[in-house]
Formats: structure tokens, C-alpha cells, sequence
């Protein structure tokens, strides 16, 4: 969350996707179900070992 005087309650997020491994943690944490979390074109994702 990023400090945003013009946004709603003066907060705004933030995301990175280039930085993405697919954990799917911004859709589990989202409070208001904002966004809408799809896998990558052609798949589930990456299949990480330990995830």
C-alpha cells in the first residue's frame, strides 16, 4: 500500500508483476476482493518445489 492523497482513504496498491511468483497472496489478502487473480497464458503457473 502506497500513500495516495488523490485515491480513497489516501491509499493506493501497488503491484509488480514482472517481480510475480504466482504465490497468489494479493488475491488471498485483499480486503475488498479487488482483484481478480488469473494464472499466466497457458497454464497454472510456475510449479515451485516448497510452495
Amino acid at each position: 500500500m502506497l500513500d495516495d492523497n488523490s485515491a480513497p482513504n489516501g491509499k493506493r496498491i501497488s503491484l509488480n508483476p514482472s517481480n510475480c511468483v504466482h504465490c497468489k497472496t494479493c488475491d488471498i489478502e485483499d480486503p475488498y476482493q479487488i482483484i481478480t487473480w488469473v494464472p499466466p497464458e497457458g497454464g497454472g503457473g510456475p510449479n515451485y518445489d516448497g510452495m
